[in-house]
């Protein structure tokens, strides 16, 4: 059997749920550059298939809590005014 089918099939089949151990997977030595090139493929092709996802995409949750905003200057991040605050009282 070809040691690179299973990522071949996992880039055709496989859902998100596959990336993480297929680059865990790839990180464990020994390092071989061919699995290392189906690996991205698999992935690339596996993020191709998400509806309405980007290269890049940040998810937003529906709660306050993890909000974040964008600023006008690049690589800025504003928190919510009570962001410091826990349920006893402010963070020190």
């Amino acid at each position: 059997m070809d040691p690179l089918l299973p990522f071949v099939a996992l880039g055709r089949i496989g859902s998100v749920a596959a990336v993480l151990p297929l680059q865990e997977a790839a990180a464990k030595p020994p390092r071989d550059r061919e699995v290392d090139q189906a690996v991205r493929q698999a992935i690339a092709e596996i993020q191709s298939r998400i509806n309405g996802a980007a290269q890049g995409q940040v998810s937003l949750v529906g709660t306050d809590a993890g909000k974040l905003s964008m600023t006008d200057g690049g690589g800025g991040v504003s928190l919510p005014p009570d962001a410091g605050k826990t349920p006893t009282g402010d963070l020190e």
